[in-house]
């Protein structure tokens, strides 16, 4: 194949998908706008947003501008900028190695040094540990940013090393509630199959989660834990959160699907 017809090949498909974006009928009206910044710091003023919808790397080492390098440098980055950015990152592969804004005050989730301290690779119990305090930044640009009862939604996906769980969906929780928001539920939206080297070791399954919560000025510290059972991981969540083992997560025989629910401010309920 002539190498010069991939630019008339992308040229082409980017204009059909800006096509379809002209088609497409948006309801309402206001004012949109797309803009490249961090995560961990972010340009908007306190107070900006009603809602936030998001879905950060998950700590599986993968290393996008790897993955996605060929689309990022067509007209977007060189190859310098390119590694610029592998390091800058996202702590959710071992290559990052980010400049990041004071954070003090952070506190790691409670289990998470327990589920690390065993492992023999140095450089992937520094990923945790680094994936988490990104998470920590994240959160509190999160709730600086957000309006008082603006709904926050996170998809998040759990991970396993060495045959232990990382509850990244459980620590997501926690370091949020730190950060000032209420979690509202978190929801198994679909089991994933452990790496073929873990599963053939170690066996079993593992939950793809979503995270939700809500923004709310009154600070707490994290609730006590109570003990909980799931079909396939024995956690621990906070008290005040409900478990029905009788309802099934979808697609799962036998298994269960978690539904946590509380009290904001003592009448309302979520």
């Amino acid at each position: 194949a002539d190498a010069t017809a991939v630019v008339g090949s992308f040229r082409e498909r980017i204009e059909s998908m800006l096509s379809d974006v002209r088609d497409e009928e948006c309801g309402g009206s206001g004012h949109w706008k797309a803009e490249i910044a961090d995560a961990r710091v972010l340009p908007d003023p306190d107070g900006t947003y009603s809602a936030v919808v998001t879905s950060p790397p998950y700590p599986n080492r993968h290393d996008y501008t790897r993955v996605f390098g060929v689309e990022l440098m067509f007209e977007f980055l060189d190859w310098e900028e390119n590694r610029e950015l592998r390091y800058q990152s996202f702590h959710s592969h071992p290559e990052a190695r980010p400049q990041r804004p004071s954070a003090r005050e952070y506190v790691p989730p409670a289990r998470l040094e327990r589920n690390v301290v065993h492992l023999n690779d140095a450089r992937l119990q520094h990923m945790l540990r680094g994936y988490f305090l990104d998470m920590h930044l994240c959160l509190r640009e999160i709730a600086r940013v957000s309006r008082e009862g603006a709904k926050i939604a996170f998809v998040v996906g759990n991970a396993r090393y060495g045959g232990k769980a990382i509850a990244v969906d459980e620590f997501t929780a926690e370091l949020g509630e730190r950060a000032g928001l209420v979690c509202r539920e978190i929801r198994a939206v679909r089991w994933r199959g452990n790496s073929a080297q873990q599963m053939g070791r170690y066996g079993g399954r593992h939950r793809g989660e979503a995270w939700s919560s809500s923004r709310s000025d009154e600070r707490r510290p994290p609730s006590a834990g109570c003990r909980t059972t799931d079909p396939f991981r024995i956690g621990t969540v906070r008290s005040g959160w409900l478990w029905d083992p009788e309802r099934p997560a979808p697609g799962v025989r036998g298994g269960g699907r978690r539904y946590l629910g509380g009290s904001v401010g003592g009448n309302r309920r979520w």
